[in-house]
């Protein structure tokens, strides 16, 4: 079977040395919200995610104004992350246009307005889900809006379109056609209580201009050459707080005709002076409080939906006191997020590592590899916050160099978690896996047998025809014993009848017993010639019948495709053979001892009654392929030799 290639230390220990996955990544910052999240685990949070959809599928379906909600976590424990996730999800499914409003932006609790302002222009500057900037999304939505109107064919047109379009233009082809947009768009329109915003937003598809249309969309100073050429008012300069609050309505009212918005309010819990923190919670509480109300009133065909994240204590100490019953970010119950246990922390970092590796093509020894399941368990019973856990992962990102024992039960682990079940029908490749225990066991003493040499070189050859697989040579007691073992699974009963034949002349080719691996529930009729071999050869006490058992079959298998695939995995003979001695399936492995106990005389029922099968014999011939041919495929000695085990 196909050997899941492990990377070898040296690879892993390389790829460790040339970047950290977890360096500066405790805690999700504004760039991480935007561009590439962090990686995500579907399972964490996911209640609290698919409440927060529902409210969003309830603003859109249901024609809602306005929705608000507050999930609450403790510090350190995924809210920014959780927000990130929002809007990800927001712009894979192309629903909807992302805010982000970091609060701890808001320095001076008298400009409020003007800075919520500044985080919505700003917010509207990143890509959405059409692969532009939002701002050219909706700017797109309203030009195709006036098209309508002139019932023009190409009402509909792209973003991206509108962007090639401007960009291989002229300034004064570009302002001639803004002009003649948003002349019939007003006309269309009259009611359009924000005309100049909705020219500044369609400058937004002017690659070159989008940088001053959107300054001057968040009141900021322009030169009024640059302002006669977008076609733009100079700002009046006085009561710029209520101007800013007026120009956010508009902005938030134009995207209302034009999709769903969600509004994520973030960074509530900053470490500040408990004065200036008591100060600015007030002023942002009452913005917000403020907005919320406004956007209730405006006719708009899209509602929004209203999202603050927070530790329980700014929430139940500080804003719900403060908003009393109109709980503006918790019309409903707060959102409670999950924190996370041991299993959870596990698959949060596999997570993170998965990507890590597979960017590189390589398969770790371990998931979590190089930490370990108990390492994060412990983690968590210290009541490290995800935060501090993701600092840990980043302080001990480095190359481990492992215990050769530790690398071969990592590689053996992986192989015993396989599928054996088609091998397991293979007699050569189980006879090739028993063989190779026993090479293991030179020198030993198991179920009073002392092992001296196993050997496949049965003479004479013109007799055994490689029916019997290998032998193993040894001392019981005071005497030599030479065991042979015959791995046989057929229903064919010439094939069975000529294995047998070898078993009950073992002393034509020098064994004292034998031994005949095959499972319990394949029995031999009683109307078979085979039948009376059996019978006479467990009555003499020759040798004994044993279960082929899967599950005492499936380590040794796993054991030996280790072996074969050494190289592979950079592990010696004398590593995987140290193993062997010390992991309990291996070497406390039943079905090992019972071959060599000496046989008891009796049947204990292994023949089937003559009325169990009536078929006839298959006189067809059966063909046995000696053990040292590869079961996988290609050439090798299946036996190490002792200088292979020892190198």
């Amino acid at each position: 079977m196909e050997q899941r290639a492990i990377a070898s230390i040296k690879e892993i220990n390389a790829a460790i040395e040339s970047g950290n996955p977890f360096e500066g990544r405790s805690t999700v910052r504004e760039p991480e919200i935007w561009g590439r999240n962090c990686p995500d685990l579907e399972t964490f949070n996911h209640r609290a995610i698919d409440r927060v959809w529902k409210e969003i599928d309830r603003v859109e379906q249901s024609g809602q104004r306005i929705r608000s909600m507050t999930a609450l976590g403790e510090s350190g424990m995924g809210k920014s992350h959780f927000i990130g996730r929002l809007r990800h999800r927001l712009r894979a499914r192309g629903k909807g246009l992302f805010l982000y409003v970091n609060v701890q932006h808001f320095t001076n609790p008298n400009t409020i307005r003007s800075s919520l302002l500044y985080e919505i222009v700003n917010s509207l500057r990143y890509t959405g889900s059409s692969g532009v900037m939002q701002w050219q999304e909706l700017a797109a939505f309203w030009v195709n809006r006036a098209l309508f109107f002139t019932q023009s064919d190409s009402a509909n047109l792209t973003p991206q379109k509108l962007v090639r379009k401007l960009t291989h233009r002229s300034l004064a082809q570009n302002q001639l056609w803004v002009n003649q947009v948003t002349e019939i768009l007003f006309k269309a329109q009259p009611d359009i209580e924000h005309p100049d915003a909705i020219r500044a937003t369609i400058w937004t598809l002017c690659n070159d201009l989008a940088p001053f249309a959107r300054n001057w969309l968040a009141r900021r100073k322009l030169a009024g050459w640059k302002l006669d050429e977008l076609g733009l008012p100079d700002w009046s300069w006085e009561n710029r707080e209520s101007a800013a609050w007026e120009m956010t309505l508009q902005i938030l009212q134009a995207i209302g005709d034009y999709s769903i918005a969600a509004i994520c309010f973030d960074g509530f819990d900053a470490d500040e002076p408990q004065e200036t923190v008591r100060k600015k919670e007030q002023a942002i509480a009452t913005c917000i409080d403020r907005l919320r109300e406004s956007l209730r009133q405006k006719e708009r065909r899209y509602g929004v939906v209203l999202l603050g994240a927070m530790t329980p204590t700014t929430w139940y100490d500080k804003l719900e006191p403060f908003w009393g019953k109109r709980r503006s970010l918790g019309a409903s119950e707060p959102i409670e997020l999950d924190t996370p246990d041991s299993e959870t922390i596990g698959a949060i970092i596999a997570r993170w590592l998965q990507d890590f590796y597979s960017e590189r093509h390589l398969i770790p020894p371990t998931p979590v590899y190089p930490f370990d399941a108990i390492q994060l368990q412990a983690l968590i019973r210290e009541n490290l916050t995800l935060s501090e856990i993701i600092e840990w992962c980043e302080a001990n990102f480095q190359p481990v160099e492992i215990d050769p024992l530790e690398r071969v039960e990592q590689v053996f682990d992986r192989a015993v978690a396989d599928d054996w079940s088609d091998v397991l029908e293979d007699d050569r490749a189980m006879a090739a896996a028993l063989c190779f225990r026993f090479q293991c066991a030179i020198g030993q003493t198991i179920a009073g047998v002392e092992i001296e040499a196993v050997s496949d070189d049965i003479t004479p050859k013109t007799f055994n025809c490689n029916y019997i697989n290998f032998k193993i040579l040894g001392r019981e007691g005071n005497r030599s014993v030479s065991i042979g073992v015959a791995v046989m699974g057929s229903d064919r009963p010439q094939t069975v009848g000529a294995t047998l034949k070898r078993l009950v002349q073992c002393d034509r080719l020098g064994l004292t017993r034998t031994c005949l691996i095959r499972s319990h529930g394949k029995p031999i009729p009683g109307h078979w010639k085979a039948s009376r071999d059996l019978k006479a050869w467990l009555d003499r006490s020759q040798g004994k019948w044993i279960d082929a058992d899967p599950k005492a079959l499936a380590p040794l298998l796993a054991l030996h495709s280790v072996y074969l695939h050494r190289d592979t995995h950079q592990l010696e003979g004398a590593q995987i053979s140290d193993f062997v001695r010390q992991r309990r399936e291996i070497a406390q492995n039943p079905l090992i001892a019972k071959i060599l106990q000496a046989p008891a005389a009796a049947m204990s029922g292994v023949l089937s009654p003559d009325t169990t099968h009536s078929s006839k014999e298959n006189t067809s011939g059966a063909t046995q392929t000696a053990i040292g041919q590869n079961p996988f495929g290609t050439s090798f000695s299946p036996h190490p030799s002792s200088s292979q085990l020892h190198q």
